[in-house]
């Protein structure tokens, strides 16, 4: 069964799609925490405490970007990653797997480099790209499974 179903390019596809997002996740998460160490601007009190520093309610830009650019990921890369796996069962073409899914993390790591640093409208033209991709493949999966 495993091997059948790496056998398709579209679900292949799509795990290497994922492992890559999940990467560029967790570097986004890393490097808001190493700007936090650096910085010494932490989420909460016990964090300055454990820091033997005093909490402060003092905000950093870097950190904030950094924390809306994750925070945008979980809005957009979890729908992604739910909705891919049914577009690529529902019988997706090859060209239109790779055109979803590589379009897709395409985007969102360009997003994540946009907003880190500030470069606009590159960013929304980047968040609209996966956006729509992720729309069409709900709309293109579900025409599929109501025929």
């Amino acid at each position: 069964m495993q091997q059948e179903l790496l056998a398709s390019l579209p679900l292949r596809l799509y795990a290497i799609c994922a492992l890559l997002l999940a990467l560029k996740m967790m570097a986004v998460a890393l490097a808001t925490g190493s700007l936090r160490m650096r910085r010494r601007v932490f989420a909460s009190p016990e964090d300055y405490r454990f820091q033997g520093l005093d909490a402060s309610a003092q905000r950093d830009p870097a950190i904030e970007r950094a924390r809306r650019a994750h925070r945008n990921d979980l809005e957009n890369v979890l729908p992604f990653l739910a909705v891919a796996p049914l577009y690529a069962l529902s019988g997706a073409s090859d060209a239109g797997a790779w055109l979803c899914f590589a379009g897709f993390t395409t985007a969102r790591i360009l997003h994540t480099i946009f907003y880190l640093t500030g470069a606009m409208p590159h960013r929304t033209v980047a968040y609209a790209i996966g956006f729509f991709l992720t729309l069409w493949m709900i709309v293109s999966s579900a025409w599929s499974l109501l025929r």
